[in-house]
């Protein structure tokens, strides 16, 4: 693989979705993470307004190398976010939250429901960054590594 080919490689990040017996790990790139704060603020401002609802900054890094340093110190606050959305009475029953995580494609959407739909169900279902959480993704977005 050429020089060229890596200047166009992203990085992604790989979340481990757990609902109660059933998990599996989903691939995600920050544009995901950002398409998915904006498509909630516009759903549901009241709830997405305050600092714990907030998304890092994106910088634009010119390798590969730069970008997967970027991305892994973004992790911590992504991971704020993602627990703040199960949190949030709103967004954790959001259809947004479930396409995110691939929830509506593997038609476990009831279980979701069933499973975070009251407060503290919250804990039925958990959203963290899997052990090799980052990945290099192709341009075609096909995920590597899982």
């Amino acid at each position: 693989m050429g020089d060229g080919s890596l200047m166009h490689r992203h990085v992604a990040y790989v979340l481990a979705v757990s609902l109660g017996e059933e998990r599996w790990e989903v691939c995600r790139r920050f544009s995901d993470f950002k398409r998915l704060h904006t498509e909630l603020c516009a759903a549901f401002p009241a709830s997405m307004h305050g600092a714990a609802a907030q998304m890092p900054r994106k910088e634009l890094l010119p390798t590969l190398r730069d970008k997967a340093l970027e991305a892994s110190r973004r992790m911590p606050q992504l991971q704020q976010f993602l627990q703040w959305l199960l949190l949030n009475d709103e967004t954790r029953r959001s259809e947004q939250l479930m396409a995110f995580v691939d929830v509506l494609s593997r038609g476990h959407a009831e279980l979701w429901v069933r499973s975070v739909g009251s407060i503290g169900g919250q804990d039925a279902a958990a959203l963290a960054f899997a052990s090799g959480a980052l990945s290099h993704l192709h341009p075609r977005g096909h995920c590597q590594n899982l």
